[in-house]
């Protein structure tokens, strides 16, 4: 066999075989497209039962299945406005308990603040699974960059601690004799966002308009 003649043959063989890659690939994605089609009917019919089972439950969610994390985006959504309300917010899912995990983002000050945040807190608690020595955890999102910061509250004995993770290790803890105190120190201290209530910055302005009005 010349070299022409085999050149001939392997280019023929050639396009036979990208022939069957291209069919095999318009294959390929027709199945991918029926997948992704069952998929979604799949989903419809999650959101349904979920939306259903949200209806089902009136003015008492069921907290733990909320909490449950890669459910159905209609739980997602029914979990986020309720963490909302309470001044909490979804944010993943902890990798020791398999649940939603949800935080607290707190200003310098806000008017009721504490008292908004801690209700949320003790709303929660009951449903969310217990690390070792009881407690049970929410994250803490502060202007820190550098560290993450989890607060451990026991619905047992009422105390809490402020948890400071560097690389997942803890290196700091912060002791509190109740949750107020800890939220405290967190909107002191660990806020998220360094911005005054307008209530609170019409009271720290009261001198100094009286001081101009005087001149």
């Amino acid at each position: 066999m010349t070299i022409t003649t085999e050149l001939d043959l392997l280019n023929r063989q050639l396009a036979l075989a990208q022939a069957k890659h291209t069919a095999a690939v318009a294959c390929l994605r027709a199945a991918e497209r029926k997948e992704d089609l069952a998929d979604e009917k799949v989903n419809g019919i999650k959101a349904k039962i979920a939306a259903l089972t949200i209806q089902s439950w009136g003015d008492k969610p069921d907290i733990a299945v909320l909490l449950q994390p890669r459910c159905s985006y209609v739980y997602y959504n029914y979990l986020s406005a309720l963490a909302s309300d309470k001044g909490l917010s979804v944010n993943g899912e902890w990798i020791d308990t398999k649940q939603a995990a949800l935080s607290i983002a707190m200003s310098r000050h806000k008017v009721g603040a504490i008292e908004l945040v801690a209700s949320g807190i003790r709303l929660f608690s009951p449903y969310i699974r217990k690390a070792k020595g009881g407690w049970v955890k929410f994250g803490v999102s502060c202007h820190e960059s550098d560290c993450a910061w989890e607060l451990w509250y026991s619905p047992a004995r009422g105390n809490c601690q402020l948890v400071k993770q560097v690389l997942c290790s803890a290196v700091e803890r912060i002791a509190h004799g109740t949750l107020e105190q800890a939220l405290a120190h967190i909107e002191q201290n660990l806020w998220a966002d360094n911005t005054l209530d307008i209530e609170a910055q019409q009271v720290i302005d009261v001198p100094a308009l009286e001081e101009s009005m005087a001149h």
